[in-house]
């Protein structure tokens, strides 16, 4: 068993162990001492926290200051950084519009002949973004003005209503020719969603018919890439007021292969963007009470309209968001604020000037808080650096005051501790005789665990049994090695034992390694630990194999004789019978 010792040590902040032999008053007289000591040996470093106290203060105050001039030298800054992340983030919605258009001009370009119902299938896709920010999504092809029968029949047939005919400027109120002369193209709107009584209107629409429509679709044909018309003003959505719109137009051609005979084919995806909608969404992104106005900008080489052209001016406050038209005055209002943000997004072929106007009230707040925060935490750092000055000095003293003592307490410890070892010793001495006991012992001891395991097993039981204790410790005494008819009884005996109950002088049969039955009597007691807990059972045993063998020799003999008695007698009575 090894050797546990367990050492006390008195912490620097516990109790002064008793001295011996001194009286109450040598301890005050002491103590006094030890006071009037504390203060001469710590001036110095006590002077040292307080001047790191106030030298601390003063670079926090002096911080605070300067922090604060920079503030109200630097709050247009913040606004200006903050607003430039979230104009990037608008330029960055705005040029995902085209991912819309793409992959409506995608599904024409795989598929020339689709129908509408395959068009409105695609568009069910998009439907959470374009309840949004489009108005409609429609497909245009670009043919020539020859094949307009063709396609109004086509159309006829494919919305089943022979109502439809060509149309020319019947949509957005203008009243210009079916037929440009000008143009020998036809571009018809032949698909249109989401189809309601605006919407049907538009369907056949000769988008040549109107110059700047047809200026903007002649831009995306020869260039290639999508484009944005000018700001135009109408009825997006049934049932709603009029409103600024932008019509973006997406150019593609027929892949050659795909379908034979359309290889020249072309077309255009349109997207009707609602420009209240998405600059409302940008301004609610913001987050502080501020206005956001909207001009298109875009050269005035541009035929068709006037640069600028003011659009929307939205206001932000606490009661919530208001949209209006801009106008000049509002324009002159937000360029005479203290706080603005003058910017350019780009719709494509379109440039937007997007002004932001913030409240200077809302920054400095933001701003003082933060100073503040920075003034309180720089002063708690210099008053905890104080702090554990202090804490050290006082500790460093009480530990030079106490040492002595604690020698004493320490060599007074070493001294229990060296009993306390003689006394491990002693019983490790016993142990170890008593170990050897076991072993050596002239009969077999086993002993099992609270589970039936064996845990103890002598050489006299190896011997016995031929089973030596490597074979069997850990293993199930009852079931691995006892004779089925015995195991019953056995169990039994086990089990009062763990319970307490002393079992003395049972016999019972186990088996050898090499199958022969051994017939053990045993005593079995309770083996308990140091808490006087039962953790198995132990039992001294004696082998009674030789002399159940020796008394059955006896009764075999004894029988034997008897019969050989009764053959003489019998032989002797007839014998003297045949006399």
């Amino acid at each position: 068993m090894p050797t546990v010792v367990n050492v006390g040590v008195v912490g620097d902040n516990g109790p002064l162990p008793e001295t011996m032999g001194a009286t109450n008053d040598d301890y005050g007289r002491e103590q006094l001492f030890s006071l009037a000591h504390f203060v001469r040996t710590t001036f110095l470093q006590l002077m040292a926290a307080t001047a790191v106290l106030v030298v601390g203060s003063a670079v926090a105050l002096n911080f605070f200051d300067t922090t604060e001039e920079y503030r109200r030298d630097n709050i247009n800054v913040l606004f200006q950084q903050r607003t430039k992340g979230l104009v990037r983030d608008l330029q960055f919605q705005i040029d995902s519009f085209e991912l819309d258009l793409v992959s409506l001009g995608t599904l024409m370009q795989l598929q020339p002949n689709a129908k509408r119902s395959q068009f409105r299938v695609a568009f069910d896709r998009l439907n959470d973004k374009i309840t949004g920010r489009w108005a409609s999504l429609s497909y245009a092809p670009i043919v020539p003005d020859a094949e307009r029968a063709f396609i109004e029949s086509a159309a006829q047939l494919d919305l089943n209503d022979p109502t439809l005919v060509i149309r020319g400027g019947v949509v957005l109120d203008l009243t210009l020719a079916p037929i440009n002369p000008i143009e020998p193209e036809y571009i018809p709107v032949y698909y249109i969603e989401p189809f309601h009584a605006i919407t049907k209107g538009a369907v056949l629409f000769n988008m040549a018919s109107v110059d700047w429509v047809n200026h903007t679709v002649n831009r995306a044909h020869s260039t290639q890439a999508t484009q944005a018309s000018p700001p135009f003003k109408g009825v997006l959505t049934p049932g709603a007021s009029e409103e600024f719109g932008v019509s973006l137009m997406h150019p593609f051609n027929f892949l050659p292969g795909l379908q034979s005979g359309k290889e020249g084919y072309q077309g255009l995806i349109l997207g009707l963007l609602r420009l209240r909608t998405v600059l409302e969404v940008f301004t609610k992104s913001y987050g502080d009470p501020h206005s956001v106005l909207l001009i298109d900008v875009s050269s005035s080489s541009t035929p068709f309209t006037t640069s600028p052209m003011l659009l929307y001016k939205v206001e932000v406050d606490s009661k919530g968001t208001h949209t209006k038209l801009l106008s000049d005055a509002d324009l002159q209002e937000a360029l005479h604020a203290d706080l603005l943000y003058d910017g350019v997004v780009n719709c494509f072929s379109r440039t937007w000037r997007l002004l932001v106007v913030g409240q200077k009230s809302d920054y400095e707040h933001t701003t003082l808080q933060l100073n503040i925060i920075v003034l309180v935490s720089m002063i708690t750092v210099t008053l905890l650096i104080c702090a554990l000055v202090f804490i050290n000095t006082v500790l460093n003293y009480n530990k030079s005051r106490r040492s002595e003592t604690m020698i004493s307490k320490l060599e007074v410890e070493l001294d229990k501790i060296c009993d306390r070892k003689k006394a491990d010793d002693e019983l490790n001495r016993v142990a170890e005789d008593l170990r050897l006991f076991i072993d050596t012992a002239n009969a077999p001891i086993l002993g099992i665990d609270q589970d039936g395991r064996v845990n103890e097993w002598n050489l006299k039981a190896a011997e016995l049994v031929g089973y030596g204790s490597n074979e069997v410790m850990g293993r199930d005494l009852v079931q691995e090695f006892i004779s089925p008819e015995h195991r019953g009884a056995v169990k039994e005996v086990f089990d009062n034992a763990l319970t307490g109950l002393v079992t003395s002088a049972f016999e019972f049969q186990l088996f050898s390694k090499a199958g022969v039955p051994i017939e053990l009597l045993l005593n079995a007691n309770p083996r308990r630990n140091v808490a006087g807990n039962i953790v198995g059972v132990v039992g001294v045993g004696q082998d009674l194999t030789a002399k159940r063998m020796a008394m059955e020799t006896e009764v075999d003999l004894a029988k034997a004789k008897a019969a050989n008695d009764a053959k003489s007698q019998f032989l002797a009575n007839m014998s003297h019978e045949m006399r």
